[in-house]
């Protein structure tokens, strides 16, 4: 019998690859971060958030695009930083997508943030 296959292992690689190209340049923005402080600041809050802020929350995939447009010119990175919050229901953000609408490389890193939380 085989050991069994640990998938976090196995998207370790293409985890780190992705969120390299994806966020690599974020490090030469780093000046203009400042504004998602905010957002960071939320994320560790020991009380449940505000209906306020998590329409803040929520706008991260948008200001993370935004961030990135400037310096990565490839649609698919873009992409990918944009839909990595939409589920196969419809009921993620930005664009509530539904389905195959939201492109694969979105669903791949949704995927792998959820290896890797569990």
């Amino acid at each position: 019998m085989t050991d069994p296959i640990d998938v976090a292992d196995l998207a370790a690689p293409l985890d780190a690859l992705l969120i390299d190209a994806a966020f690599g340049p974020l490090r030469r923005l780093a000046p203009d971060l400042s504004v998602a402080r905010l957002a960071g600041r939320l994320l560790g809050k020991p009380a449940p958030l505000s209906r306020a802020e998590t329409e803040t929350i929520r706008l991260h995939p948008l200001l993370g695009e935004a961030l990135l447009a400037p310096t990565v010119a490839h649609p698919t990175v873009l992409g990918i930083v944009r839909w990595h919050h939409e589920r196969w229901d419809g009921g993620g953000y930005p664009d509530g997508l539904e389905g195959p609408a939201t492109p694969l490389g979105a669903r791949i890193v949704t995927g792998l943030g959820c290896v890797s939380c569990a």
